[in-house]
């Protein structure tokens, strides 16, 4: 089983620890969300945020997994539901391999999507996402 193989069935899985011999000691997971941007260093650092944000009770869901292997790696689209707020999100990430190690993994999330835009990704979800954006509510410029 190739490292991407075990990302995939980790998180899937919800076994976040696991992922622990995936990682390079000092890999860096880089993540750019709308708001800003998230940086860890380490395997310990790492893992911490997978379990953290991704484990119960925030309940995410992995959806959708396409792989598109390269010669340094892998470029993955995912897309997540968030299950107790119904938000669906996309990302895509950079996972850079040496040695079956991750060594730089970078997520780019598209933020919370509109139950109209995410059912064209996933129509056979019954998806309510209550953001901003699909309320129809708007944040005042500051």
């Amino acid at each position: 089983m190739t490292v991407i193989d075990k990302l995939r069935n980790y998180w899937q899985a919800e076994q976040f620890d696991q992922l622990a011999g995936s990682y390079s000691s000092d890999a860096l997971l880089d993540i750019y969300v709308p708001a800003g941007r998230m940086q860890y260093r380490g395997t310990q650092s790492i893992i911490a945020f997978w379990r953290l944000d991704f484990g119960r009770p925030r309940q995410f869901r992995f959806l959708h997994w396409r792989e598109h292997p390269t010669t340094w790696g892998s470029v993955i689209e995912t897309s997540v539901l968030d299950e107790p707020t119904g938000e669906y999100f996309r990302w895509v990430n950079l996972v850079f391999v040496v040695d079956d190690r991750i060594i730089h993994h970078v997520v780019y999330c598209t933020g919370a999507w509109t139950s109209t835009a995410a059912q064209l990704w996933e129509p056979d979800l019954d998806i309510e996402a209550r953001s901003l954006i699909s309320a129809g509510q708007t944040v005042p410029a500051t």
